[in-house]
């Protein structure tokens, strides 16, 4: 293993064009599906960390593309979502997760002690 340089010369050497081709073929159309996703999901209204969760920095990147596209103005705080942690994102989440736990469980037990109240 040389460098990232050395590495992509051996591929080169080694690898057909024609094989290079196709695989440089199927990555502009996994884009091109990657593109119209994310775009959904700007179209949904759905968070810039909930896109970043999804498709990590590609999908910031496709979303930088998305916004210059239709000549709208990059957030400057869009660029920290490049080398933002998810983790934060991912640990708010589970809190909320588990208050919701805790609030349906506190309803089961009035419930149960309402019936309990007037039945017996």
């Amino acid at each position: 293993m040389g460098t990232g340089y050395e590495d992509i010369e051996n591929i080169i050497k080694t690898h057909s064009m024609k094989k290079i081709e196709e695989v440089y073929k199927k990555d502009i159309e996994h884009n091109e599906v990657l593109y119209k996703v994310i775009y959904h999901h700007l179209t949904l209204g759905s968070s810039i960390k909930l896109i970043k969760l999804l498709y990590g920095e590609i999908g910031i990147i496709i979303l930088i593309k998305i916004l210059n596209d239709n000549t709208i103005p990059i957030p400057k705080d869009l660029g920290k979502e490049l080398y933002s942690n998810t983790d934060d994102y991912i640990k708010t989440k589970k809190e909320e997760k588990k208050l919701e736990d805790f609030f349906k469980l506190l309803l089961v037990v009035i419930v149960i002690l309402l019936i309990i109240k007037n039945f017996f």
